[in-house]
């Protein structure tokens, strides 16, 4: 269980909403549910790194949802818990487990953007492009890697595009 007077949820207010379309074509505008954290304290289970910190993007990546925040990259469980930023147990990480790492670089890194190509995902700062990719089949917090990729400018009001084999940006 979560450790008692540990904050173990997340404020749906301060987080993005989502916009579902119904069978008979309507849309409906709602707060996700987003999950609560079941085990461990602050140290074993923290909270995830985007709390406090504003979300610049949100895409989807490898069955998780994924969140821009500052220099770190966010990624939820995997499946039917794409809303679930916790460990599933406090002892060790799982395979399932959401992913929360921060690009290196010694430049001021904030991620804008990302785009899919085949071999992971490119991360877009002002200054930098970085490639978050695995050497194994499996996206788990123990095998996703961030590397510099290029370090041309990137118009942060503008948004990367897929050109098939390669990807343009301003």
């Amino acid at each position: 269980c979560a450790k008692p007077g540990r904050t173990y949820e997340l404020d749906a207010a301060t987080l993005p909403i989502q916009i579902v379309r119904k069978a008979d074509g309507t849309f409906e505008v709602d707060h996700c549910v987003w999950n609560d954290a079941n085990v461990g304290d602050d140290l074993t289970n923290g909270e995830p790194s985007f709390v406090g910190n504003k979300i610049r993007k949100m895409i989807f990546f490898r069955n998780r949802v994924v969140l821009m925040s500052d220099e770190n990259i966010i990624m939820s469980r995997p499946g039917l818990e794409t809303f679930n930023f916790w460990n599933k147990t406090a002892l060790t990480f799982t395979n399932s487990d959401p992913i929360d790492i921060s690009v290196g670089s010694d430049k001021p890194a904030v991620i804008y953007d990302a785009i899919q190509v085949n071999t992971g995902l490119i991360l877009f700062t002002k200054t930098q492009q970085f490639m978050l990719t695995t050497d194994s089949d499996i996206l788990s917090p123990n095998t996703a890697k961030i590397n510099t990729l290029a370090n041309y400018n990137f118009n942060y009001k503008t948004n990367p595009i897929s050109l098939g084999t390669t990807v343009g940006w301003l």
